[in-house]
């Protein structure tokens, strides 16, 4: 399970149903199929907080956390996720990107 979660390449994309901007991922390999998923959300000169993602396989890809709601400012995310055995991985890598004043996704910007 570790190795599944180094290999979570994190990256943005915009939803083709609502158009907010989510925070995902690629998805597993089989047999690996997550049942829950957690995202920690630090904005910058704030404190971490964790909240409960989800786990939408939407075409080819998986949508962890819809990140519409958050304010202008420069974020780390890390995520983790459990499996139906209910064992958690270890926390991903940092992943850090920047919501602009203007109407529109986030970008990388490390």
């Amino acid at each position: 399970m570790k190795q599944a979660l180094l290999i979570l390449a994190l990256l943005l994309m915009a939803s083709t149903a609502w158009g907010s901007p989510f925070l995902g991922s690629d998805p597993h390999p089989a047999p690996i199929v997550p049942t829950q998923v957690q995202v920690e959300i630090t904005p910058q000169g704030g404190s971490a907080t964790v909240v409960a993602g989800t786990y939408n396989v939407v075409g080819p890809d998986v949508q962890l956390y819809d990140l519409n709601g958050l304010t202008p400012n420069k974020y780390t995310f890390r995520v983790r996720w459990a499996d139906g055995t209910g064992w958690w991985s270890e926390w991903s890598l940092p992943f850090v990107a920047g919501k602009p004043n203007a109407v529109g996704g986030l970008r990388v910007i490390q």
